[in-house]
């Protein structure tokens, strides 16, 4: 990703992009727990050993709806 990024725009990382959709899904309003939702989604694992869920279907609506808003 950082690779791609850096060839279409220079002087960019992902980080800036990870900072957006969180940020975006704080402000949120129309899917429920987008906040917690948007952790697990950026999350390169989870380190909470009560976390038996991985909650992938309304992490896929979160990621739906972003891909929906940046477009």
């Amino acid at each position: 990703m950082l690779l791609l990024l850096k060839s279409m725009r220079p002087g960019m990382t992902v980080h800036g992009l990870r900072s957006t959709l969180r940020d975006w899904a704080t402000d949120h309003g129309g899917i429920n727990g987008a906040e917690t939702l948007a952790e697990y989604a950026l999350a390169h694992r989870i380190d909470d050993a009560y976390a038996r869920s991985n909650m992938f279907d309304r992490r896929r609506a979160l990621m739906q709806a972003w891909a929906a808003f940046v477009l």
